[in-house]
């Protein structure tokens, strides 16, 4: 039974370069061991001969008997090391790292034909552009993080796409007479409902009796 690297059919004839002396043969290129019959490191049994492993520069050696490169340099890997691995995209004749946060997306990219630079796969919610590194519209660049923005429902996306301002978080277009910096206040002239939820026009007890229908106008303007 053979061993695991040993190469089934070899003959002193194949595989010394000269005939075996004191039981010991001279091997030929690419062939090793006692009898010459075992693929010397950085070569694989094919075709009932040793064939130089095909791993493209990246790796030296390979499995003897299947020709499967073993430990990919350069961020490869495959059969020959002919692929980049996940989170690298070939550029040239190397893997380059992909410009993709894995806070902000997949940390994986593809570079189209043509193109000179890598789009990331996937951004994660909050997260946009060809690199995921923008925020999208209703989130804000808080230390490098985009967080959801902070309006209190008082916004209308239609309206406002972004919601706040992306640089801080600053609420844009507050409505139902909100204002303040997460359309969390009343503005002038309005105040909080009983019940707290809805901003409505202050009611002035001050008007005179002459002016009480015109004072019940404004009021009732809210």
């Amino acid at each position: 039974m053979a061993s695991k690297g040993l190469l089934l059919g070899f003959s002193d004839f194949t595989a010394c370069s000269s005939p075996c002396s004191d039981g010991k043969c001279r091997c030929k290129v690419g062939v090793t061991d006692l009898k010459c019959d075992r693929c010397s490191d950085g070569y694989y049994s094919a075709n009932g001969t040793c064939e130089p492993c095909r791993c493209n520069n990246h790796s030296n050696t390979c499995d003897r008997l299947t020709g499967s490169c073993l430990h990919c340099q350069g961020n490869t890997e495959g059969k020959h090391c002919e692929l980049c691995r996940s989170g690298f995209y070939r550029s040239a004749h190397s893997c380059q790292r992909c410009p993709c946060s894995t806070v902000a997306s997949t940390g994986t990219c593809q570079i189209q034909p043509g193109e000179a630079a890598p789009t990331c796969d996937q951004c994660k919610v909050g997260y946009t552009g060809p690199n995921c590194n923008q925020c999208a519209n209703g989130y804000y660049n808080s230390d490098s993080i985009c967080v959801r923005c902070q309006c209190n429902g008082n916004v209308d996306p239609t309206l406002s796409p972004s919601i706040c301002k992306p640089e801080s978080g600053e609420c844009i277009g507050c409505l139902y007479h909100t204002a303040g910096f997460h359309c969390h206040e009343c503005e002038d002239g309005y105040v909080r409902d009983p019940e707290g939820i809805n901003c409505t026009r202050k009611v002035s007890f001050t008007c005179l009796k002459t002016d009480l229908l015109r004072c019940c106008a404004l009021t009732n303007l809210a």
